[in-house]
């Protein structure tokens, strides 16, 4: 009986300290994906979570400029909701609108999802992101796109050296483009795409 007892105890024992390391391991709450779509005169988002909180805190934010954020919808969301799928419908948006969502804790500890921009009747294009900035094999260049079209995507050292060129196409909306970066010797890079119509945007990595 007391062998039993020991072995239950160290089972017992064991199980708790993965769950601890598991736990200690895992974020508390993150965004898994997040995309959108202009609908008619609104802008529509949809999002998911993996949530491992009782409750969790939203706030959607919105920018003109994809750098000044304001938040025009809070809510908060308990574990068994956090399970399905969320969508927010903006009535009132700007002819370019740049959305993120902002999940946290109760302990006000906030994680923010990847931008995404959406167009009215305005024509264009943007990078929303670059991640990661630091990379050491491959990064992932988030571009947000009024229209279909293919892009040029340039990669030069700050010494003006043209590293790699490619061609993508884009579509409609957010898309996301994968950029080998294990044949670039370590530095600083700007990453440009060009549209056809000769518009340029602009973005940078480090290479380590």
């Amino acid at each position: 009986m007391k062998k039993l007892f020991i072995l239950t105890l160290l089972i017992n024992m064991t199980s708790y300290l993965h769950a601890q390391l598991v736990l200690g391991d895992s974020i508390p709450v993150r965004i898994s994906y997040i995309s959108g779509q202009r609908s008619g005169n609104s802008n529509q988002l949809n999002w998911a979570v993996t949530c491992f909180l009782q409750y969790a805190n939203f706030e959607v934010q919105r920018s003109e400029n994809g750098i000044s954020y304001s938040t025009i919808h809070t809510f908060r969301a308990d574990e068994l909701r956090c399970r399905q799928p969320f969508t927010y419908s903006d009535l009132q948006p700007t002819e370019k609108s740049f959305y993120r969502i902002r999940v946290g804790d109760l302990d006000g500890k906030f994680y923010s999802s990847k931008i995404v921009g959406l167009y009215g009747t305005t024509k264009g294009f943007d990078i929303t992101s670059i991640t990661p900035t630091i990379v050491s094999d491959l990064a992932v260049l988030n571009i947000s796109s009024s229209s279909p079209g293919k892009v040029e995507i340039i990669i030069t050292s700050v010494s003006g050296v043209v590293a790699t060129k490619l061609f993508s196409t884009l579509q409609k909306g957010d898309n996301s483009v994968s950029l080998q970066t294990n044949t670039l010797l370590k530095g600083s890079y700007i990453i440009s795409v060009r549209n056809p119509q000769g518009e340029i945007r602009s973005g940078s990595i480090i290479k380590n």
